[in-house]
């Protein structure tokens, strides 16, 4: 597990354990899972960080330079994750 902090305080964490796999977000007092209603989809996080530009990066996948990944980013003001390969 990995964990970001935004400009906001907000923590955000990335998991690819079985059990505990995916993105999350501590809300007030409570973890809460981020997910396809984020545009996020439901698969392991291999790592999550933000930019100096206050971009939020999630690398998906399990760990390891032989698995294909998806890479994921989070505009600040956004709700919406989008893929990298949306960029035009």
């Amino acid at each position: 597990i990995n964990f970001a902090r935004d400009a906001h305080g907000v923590i955000w964490a990335g998991a690819n354990r079985p059990g505990q796999s995916g993105l999350w977000r501590f809300e007030g007092d409570t973890w809460r899972a981020v997910g396809p209603e984020w545009g996020m989809p439901e698969k392991p996080v291999a790592q999550a960080a933000f930019d100096r530009d206050g971009i939020l990066w999630v690398l998906l996948g399990p760990r390891g330079p032989e698995y294909a990944r998806d890479l994921y980013y989070f505009m600040p003001g956004e709700r919406r994750f989008r893929n990298i390969d949306d960029l035009e």
